[in-house]
């Protein structure tokens, strides 16, 4: 009798063993996948918007962070988070959060690195996040800039958005999204442009490169031209303004005619005008090398290798537009 009553307090203990790991282990299981949840479910993607532009130095301008949706089912949040870093020539001037999310607002700038704790008040319900777009914070900046054009970035470092819901934890939902970025040019721009700046099947065509410096006194100017040399060739010699008559390089038609790249350095002297407004920088023949099947090619400014000096020695934002060469193309 005792025996069979000892039997059966094992079996129980047993019973009860069994039951408690697979408890612990269902509720292992769980912890897993909530805790796998708050590292980001990548459901809600936290873009920049807008995520391209060309400013110029000084003006200012703004981001919007929004939130937007990647998944079917339905999603309230309580608030989001990013951390945003600036490149060199952009500066923090302020920002916000914006409604709803601005009932326990949190921002700080130190130096190129912005933060934002944006979260809805405690006494309100929950925002539901649907297929459109909601932008939770807004960052205003200046274009810095570095006394030339250049391309600047911004982009995210962490970003956190909290699902609201959740007994007990606050799962992070985020998606991290991609970088914003913006070309700066100087606010003393000149613009090179081709005339014509179209041909078609042209035989010793003469092109001008003219150049729009505004108001601005111009000084010194090195030009790259690039073109295909198996498509076009120059007839003759560059000739340039006599506005510039320091000719510091100018490279022979066959050297041109053979790399496909013409590039010249011209310079005012003391006794020079310096030209300001439209005015033309050179001038060169080209013809296009016969093809029975025809083509369409281009006069290219290489705007990088470029360098433009104002009469006050400040470099000048080099803007162009290319030309267009068509052979065998009906008139």
């Amino acid at each position: 009798m005792l025996k069979t009553k000892y039997r059966r307090l094992l079996l129980i203990i047993a019973i009860f063993v069994v039951l408690f790991l697979f408890l612990l282990k269902l509720n292992s299981t769980k912890k897993r996948e909530i805790d796998k949840i708050e590292e980001g479910s990548r459901e809600v993607a936290v873009q920049l918007n807008p995520r391209e532009g060309e400013k110029v130095i000084g003006e200012s301008f703004e981001v919007m962070i929004s939130l937007s949706k990647r998944t079917d089912r339905d999603i309230k949040i309580s608030g989001a988070q990013a951390e945003l870093l600036a490149s060199d020539g952009l500066k923090f001037d302020s920002a916000e959060c914006l409604e709803p999310f601005n009932g326990l607002p949190y921002v700080k700038i130190n130096g190129r690195i912005i933060t934002l704790v944006c979260s809805i008040s405690i006494d309100s319900e929950a925002v539901i996040i649907s297929d459109d777009d909601i932008n939770f914070g807004r960052v205003n900046l200046t274009a810095a800039g570095g006394g030339k054009a250049s391309q600047e970035s911004l982009s995210f470092n962490r970003v956190r958005v909290t699902e609201s819901g959740i007994e007990g934890k606050a799962p992070d939902l985020s998606l991290l999204g991609g970088k914003a970025l913006f070309v700066i040019n100087n606010t003393d721009t000149i613009n090179f442009y081709f005339e014509p700046s179209e041909v078609i099947n042209p035989h010793n065509v003469r092109i001008k490169i003219i150049a729009d410096s505004n108001d601005k006194n111009v000084a010194f100017i090195k030009t790259v031209v690039k073109f295909d040399p198996s498509k076009i060739k120059l007839e003759g010699e560059i000739e340039t303004s006599t506005y510039f008559s320091t000719v510091v390089k100018k490279p022979g038609i066959d050297e041109i005619n053979k790399s496909g790249i013409a590039a010249f350095v011209i310079a005012s002297s003391p006794t020079d005008s310096q030209p300001s407004g439209v005015f033309e920088v050179a001038n060169f023949p080209i013809s296009t090398i016969p093809d029975e099947n025809g083509y369409d090619t281009g006069i290219d400014f290489a705007v990088s290798e470029m360098q433009i000096v104002s009469g006050d020695v400040k470099e000048l934002a080099v803007i162009s537009e290319d030309a267009i060469v068509s052979i065998n193309r009906d008139l």
